[in-house]
């Protein structure tokens, strides 16, 4: 576990493997080897692992949960959902999360993710998340008012000030590292972010993402960063990177939005456009439903093309219905009504859909 904070996934791997020697069917080691194997692309090993999570603890929660999101990841929703329904069984909170997370990050559908979220006596991660893509920001801030906040809705001077200051009073903290660079880089001060990108590449070994909870496209921030600083060679190293972890995800059978949306990112970065275009909006199909990755600076010099403005509009209209949904369940089928209920402000002028 100190090896994932610290973001290194082969001394994950390793001190795992040393936990199952000692006990083999220690079912929170095996989960911990599969999120290893997973950061390092060796995504056969990390399948066969998680059928031994279910062989020797069927009824572990955790491996359930890990087994659940994982068959999402290679499209088999059916079944992960199905497998949510039997964690609910044990463990309310964690069966709503779980079908919560296939639903927003594998599905698309932000209202029915808070659905399940609110039906998890309020899963504050969940809930959090569902009101950020659908731009409910005070809302969102209920569940946890940080930084993040700010970025997604564009407060750069305040993000950027509250993420300078965390990283003085961490300065060696990975997490503050990457949100004071995510910060600078959306606002568009990337030559700031720039060193504080390359600090996070230099905690993991040669050859390795950068270790942060979605790696890929963070390291498709880093080559864009290089080539804008005038390096080349270390902007296609950091691509390299990229198309190798791709690769080989694409080999285990990966589907995801989030696996189309960095294949968009490197055919921009490639300008390669019809590539690009073709991911971006097969992520979208997949269930891609926040702006901010379509404003990706990597996309810039496709802002006036056609087939780019359609995909933003599409976006657009997307969002407004699951907004419109949202809006619905809080304000007149809130499935948490006794222990949570939305701002006053937030239901004004909603009416009740025919």
């Amino acid at each position: 576990m100190v090896a994932f904070h610290v973001g290194d996934p082969e001394a994950m791997v390793e001190h795992a493997r040393k936990a199952l020697a000692s006990n083999p069917n220690y079912v929170d080691a095996m989960n911990w080897l599969t999120i290893g194997l997973s950061n390092l692309g060796h995504y056969e090993e990390a399948d066969a692992i998680h059928e031994q999570m279910l062989l020797a603890d069927p009824l572990s929660v955790s491996g359930r949960a890990s087994y659940a999101l994982w068959l999402s990841s290679l499209g088999r929703i059916e079944e992960a959902h199905e497998l949510a329904d039997q964690i609910l069984a044990q463990s309310q909170f964690m069966g709503y999360r779980i079908h919560s997370e296939i639903s927003q990050l594998w599905e698309g559908k932000i209202a029915e993710s808070l659905s399940w979220a609110l039906r998890a006596t309020v899963d504050d991660y969940s809930a959090r998340w569902a009101f950020l893509w659908v731009g409910e920001y005070d809302e969102a801030r209920r569940f946890g008012d940080d930084v993040w906040i700010d970025i997604l809705e564009g407060r750069w001077d305040a993000a950027i000030r509250a993420a300078q200051e965390n990283l003085q009073g961490n300065p060696d903290s990975k997490v503050d590292i990457e949100v004071a660079a995510e910060a600078l880089f959306f606002a568009g001060r990337i030559d700031e972010a720039l060193p504080l990108y390359e600090r996070l590449f230099d905690l993991v070994p040669e050859g390795q993402p950068i270790p942060v909870w979605w790696p890929l496209p963070a390291t498709m921030r880093l080559a864009l960063a290089r080539r804008k600083a005038g390096d080349e060679e270390g902007a296609q190293a950091a691509a390299q990177i990229v198309r190798q972890e791709l690769a080989a995800g694409r080999a285990a059978g990966e589907v995801s939005f989030k696996r189309d949306l960095t294949e968009a990112m490197l055919a921009a970065f490639d300008y390669e456009t019809d590539h690009a275009i073709a991911a971006l909006r097969s992520a979208i199909q997949r269930g891609l439903r926040f702006l901010r990755y379509v404003d990706e600076p990597v996309f810039d010099y496709l802002r006036d093309e056609p087939r780019f403005v359609a995909l933003r509009l599409e976006m657009d209209v997307l969002l407004a219905a699951e907004h419109d949904k949202v809006l619905q369940l809080i304000c007149f089928n809130n499935p948490a009504s006794e222990v949570w209920q939305p701002l006053p402000e937030t239901c004004e002028g909603v009416d009740i859909e025919p």
